[in-house]
């Protein structure tokens, strides 16, 4: 059902906005929308930047914090706890922040010492200070690499009179050391060309390159022993990674309060939004404890506004909701809710495609605990919420085909799929047949509640009773039956499905080109043979798994190794065959049934509230 909505507009002082925001936050029951004219707060990008810092610091402590169990409880605070930021909190992310910092600084002093030990490390033999190797008065000196095939070539230059040392090797070449008189230098260097020297000159330094090295080898291990202690502080900053969690959600919060779009004059402000109709009392308790000083304007939708969407059904078919938001929300305009209608149909469909008492228990079991243990929140308990209802026909279709961890262990009370699959097959057909026709009901039942009776008849009910018609020709004891629900279908084809133009020969002949639209509904009844495809493929691979596991028994290790087998074997056919029946059991939703009857369009409900991560907060008022 979808809920009818409200435009509320509420006026204060300016001096209340802030408390007036935080109750309108504890009662999540308004979703505030932008006006002309509308403002910020003016603390609104310092609040982001703060709600960055914390995220930053967030990321980094948990490198060093210990590792929440995975079915380990949030914390539980009150709201009015809640909102009161801790400045202790704010200290512990600050510190995190100062030690990425310094942590950061210190790893950039390592990699620029290991990358200067490079280039001191082809000038390691020499044994006078680097900065005396200059020309003298009498001598040059030329520092440089030659390649190393050219290095036994070097006697060479000694014949012209230089002097020649080699050094260490480096990437191919090798350093070398050449001192000549400088009445023979031009000599020496024209005969050192054609010998591949390049000249370099070695990092300065005023020691020695063996000194230099020893030094920065020396700085290297005095910035890992800060590394190691700024990795303590780390440790003990991320064991209480709990209060950083808190800080977090406690400036998203803010952050959302501050993004709240107002208008204001010198003395008062008002804000403007959406209040399901059956939230107004919620909506003026929260304002009353808030101010006094208020004025509350409750208005119907405009005819060219189109509210958010927000529905409500019992606790069976709630958690169905999330597949149709994430093909479409409801439109409030068309005002249909899909999901009472999809629920059943997707619940039984699943459990089709699934088709094994094992899996199903082993379903119902694991995903009963991860909900209990684990509490997921939001959209995604909603999904595992439902994979855990679909484990139920997930049992019910493995004892009707007689599918138990891929085995037949009791007799199908049906049929075998792998045995039987024209029978199957004629199943999965029939049941998307009914499946399209309750779909094309649907579309019919709300035509006539808007007065189109008419096009309900030649464009839905018509093709029920046609559908029906074909599907009976296949029951030999039912064909008389057959003819007449093609009769009556073919007749309010004719009568109906052009039914807006006034010429009878025009009606007629309209009726009689929308039968190609069989090819169509041919094609979406086809669609379900995917049913019989999953069943079979997950059937198969889990038949094989039992042969493989069958094979290596015969002895101790080879039991353990079938028991390997069965155990990665299922899980990774259960998870495939999840992940397919997921996925196509929703395309039958959105594509043949939706298809018949719902449009969607609409957007969410986003009521200004808390929504924490790390965080259980309790809003109820004690």
């Amino acid at each position: 059902m979808i809920l009818p909505m409200k435009k509320a507009t509420i006026f204060a002082m300016r001096r209340d906005r802030q408390a007036l925001l935080l109750e309108l936050q504890r009662a999540s029951v308004l979703m505030i929308t932008e006006n002309d004219g509308s403002v910020r707060d003016e603390k609104l990008a310092e609040t982001a930047a703060e709600v960055q810092s914390s995220a930053d610091a967030l990321r980094f402590v948990k490198r060093y914090g210990a590792k929440p169990g995975f079915f380990e409880d949030l914390p539980t605070v009150d709201y009015d706890e809640f909102i009161r930021r801790k400045e202790e909190s704010e200290t512990l992310a600050q510190d995190a922040a100062r030690i990425e910092s310094e942590m950061a600084s210190v790893e950039g002093e390592i990699s620029a010492a290991k990358s200067a030990l490079e280039q001191y490390d082809p000038w390691l033999p020499l044994e006078i200070p680097l900065n005396e190797l200059h020309a003298t008065q009498t001598c040059a000196v030329h520092t440089g690499y030659i390649p190393s095939a050219a290095a036994d070539r070097l006697a060479e230059l000694e014949e012209l009179g230089a002097y020649v040392q080699l050094l260490a090797p480096a990437a191919g070449s090798t350093a070398c050391l050449i001192v000549c008189h400088k009445s023979a230098d031009g000599r020496v260097m024209e005969a050192a060309k054609p010998l591949g020297f390049i000249e370099a000159a070695p990092p300065a330094a005023e020691t020695t390159a063996r000194a230099a090295h020893d030094a920065l080898n020396a700085q290297i291990e005095s910035a890992r022993a800060r590394l190691s202690e700024l990795a303590q502080q780390a440790a003990q900053t991320g064991a209480r990674i709990r209060e950083i969690e808190q800080l977090c959600d406690q400036l998203n919060a803010d952050l959302q309060r501050r993004s709240v779009p107002f208008n204001e004059t010198e003395s008062t402000f008002y804000i403007q939004g959406w209040v399901p109709e059956n939230r107004l009392e919620d909506l003026e308790e929260a304002i009353h404890y808030a101010t006094d000083v208020y004025d509350l304007v409750v208005e119907d939708p405009a005819e060219d506004e189109k509210p958010p969407t927000l529905v409500k059904n019992n606790k069976l078919v709630t958690p169905f909701e999330t597949l149709t938001d994430m093909f479409s929300r409801p439109n409030p305009l068309e005002n249909i809710d899909p999901n009472p209608a999809m629920a059943p149909w997707y619940w039984l469909i699943f459990g089709m495609m699934m088709a094994d008492v094992g899996y199903g228990f082993v379903m119902l079991i694991a995903i009963w605990l991860f909900i209990k243990l684990k509490k997921p929140k939001g959209e995604f308990r909603k999904l595992t919420t439902v994979l855990m209802y679909a484990s139920i026909p997930t049992i019910f279709w493995g004892i009707m085909f007689g599918s138990y961890f891929g085995a037949e262990w009791f007799p199908p009370v049906l049929v075998t799929p792998l045995y039987s699959p024209l029978n199957v097959m004629i199943l999965c057909l029939a049941v998307g047949g009914v499946h399209i026709c309750f779909g094309l009901g649907i579309s019919a039942y709300y035509k006539f509640r808007a007065g189109g009776w008419q096009d309900a008849l030649g464009n839905q009910i018509s093709w029920i009773f046609l559908l029906a018609g074909i599907g009976l020709l296949f029951v030999p004891a039912l064909k008389m039956a057959s003819y007449v629900c093609l009769g009556i279908g073919g007749l309010l084809l004719l009568a109906f499905a052009k039914f807006e133009t006034g010429n009878p020969l025009v009606r007629i002949f309209g009726g009689i080109a929308k039968l190609y639209d069989i090819t169509g509904f041919m094609s979406d009844i086809l669609s379900y043979s995917r049913i019989l495809a999953l069943m079979m493929s997950s059937g198969v691979v889990g038949m094989v798994m039992n042969m493989l596991a069958g094979m290596v028994q015969g002895s101790v290790i080879g039991w353990i190794c079938s028991i390997l087998i069965y155990v990665v074997g299922h899980v990774f056919n259960l998870a495939m065959g999840l992940l397919s029946a997921y996925v196509h059991a929703s395309r039958l939703q959105y594509i043949e049934f939706y298809g018949k009857f719902y449009e969607g369009g609409g957007y969410a409900f986003n009521p200004l509230s808390v929504q924490p991560r790390y965080t259980n907060v309790l809003t109820e008022r004690k």
